[in-house]
């Protein structure tokens, strides 16, 4: 039995069901969250989608044994809700349901039932997710594909006599004593975290500063610091999913890194805003001395495997994937002509290089 959300209402009614699946695994991020989903709905997807939220009943009158965070786009794509600023996307299955054959079907005659609906984007999904082979079995035109990559390793609290650095013990002495050079440096900073939880005020006016920064300099494009981004990250900051690190050179406000802190004793590095590209070094090393303090576990770097990522803390890297369906000839024939012109694209760049 499949039930439909497709407004802000319908979602609030099945919040309880969203938190019990939610909570059952420990590998969900926040991005799963019903409160991530909630406020992306609420904030993001305005004027530009309708709601598709998919709900699995596997016997009637029971709670959801599964939920798909999805919506409709302008152009008739199905996609995860707020996928654009989303690290890590997937469905919300009963553990003990995800290999259920019957139930993938079930979902995907219900979504190609719909006429509104031309295309399957299911973007962002990491390797081993079983939506990437079941969803991808069911037509014959699906295509599933890298799409970027995100970078993570581990940093954890063995040895009090360690410092931070020291605990790389994946890198070189040189390595480290490269590091150590950097955080020398750190000396006339101060860093502070800042949590909803804790009463901390949200930083706005510097967030505000360093975004438009930023985007002067041509780092980011105030299409992507826009006013519902910025809405966007402040609600979550409210609701205490977002945490704040806050890094000041001389009392200045010089960087801040949103990041979540997982369940699984992991954290996800999400957005760095900064003044200075040597600020958001910093502030990394910052934030991964203060997670060692708090005991360590996996820092994830999210996605974007950047060149200063891998240089200096050769983190573990991994793909990301993308279901891709055409449900209609347009459809798949936009597919192709997108094809191209990344192929295109790509022999253009190797021209150029040579």
């Amino acid at each position: 039995m499949i039930k439909l959300i497709s407004n802000l209402c319908e979602l609030a009614s099945i919040k309880e069901d969203w938190d019990l699946l939610y909570q059952q695994d420990n590998n969900y991020s926040p991005f799963q969250s019903y409160d991530y989903n909630f406020t992306s709905s609420e904030i993001m997807m305005i004027n530009k989608c309708y709601l598709h939220i998919i709900c699995y009943f596997k016997e009637k009158n029971k709670k959801a044994d599964a939920i798909l965070p999805l919506y409709i786009d302008t152009e008739g794509t199905l996609r995860f809700i707020n996928d654009e600023h989303t690290d890590f996307s997937t469905a919300l299955i009963r553990i003990g349901l995800r290999t259920d054959f019957s139930m993938y079907e079930e979902i995907y005659q219900y979504i190609i039932s719909n006429k509104n609906i031309n295309r399957i984007f299911l973007n962002h999904l990491c390797h081993g997710d079983l939506l990437i082979p079941y969803m991808g079995y069911f037509n014959c035109h699906a295509k599933i594909y890298r799409t970027e990559n995100y970078s993570s390793f581990p940093i954890f609290k063995e040895d009090s006599n360690k410092s931070y650095i020291d605990s790389f013990s994946h890198l070189t002495a040189k390595e480290r004593n490269r590091l150590k050079n950097i955080d020398k440096k750190l000396t006339e900073t101060t860093f502070k975290i800042l949590n909803a939880k804790n009463s901390d005020q949200y930083p706005e006016d510097a967030i505000n500063i360093l975004m438009e920064e930023m985007i002067v300099k041509g780092i980011r494009t105030d299409i992507y610091f826009n006013a519902l981004f910025k809405k966007f990250i402040k609600e979550l900051y409210n609701k205490g999913i977002l945490t704040i690190a806050v890094l000041s050179d001389y009392n200045k406000i010089v960087s801040i890194s949103l990041y979540f802190q997982c369940k699984n004793n992991s954290l996800i590095q999400w957005v760095i805003i900064y003044a200075d590209k040597k600020y958001n070094m910093w502030n990394k090393l910052c934030c991964l001395k203060y997670f060692y303090n708090q005991g360590g576990g996996i820092f994830n770097f999210g996605r974007g495997t950047y060149g200063y990522k891998v240089q200096h803390f050769r983190p573990v890297i991994q793909n990301l994937f993308c279901v891709d369906i055409p449900l209609t000839t347009k459809a798949q024939f936009n597919i192709i002509k997108n094809e191209c012109i990344s192929f295109l694209k790509d022999k253009l760049r190797t021209i150029i290089k040579k």
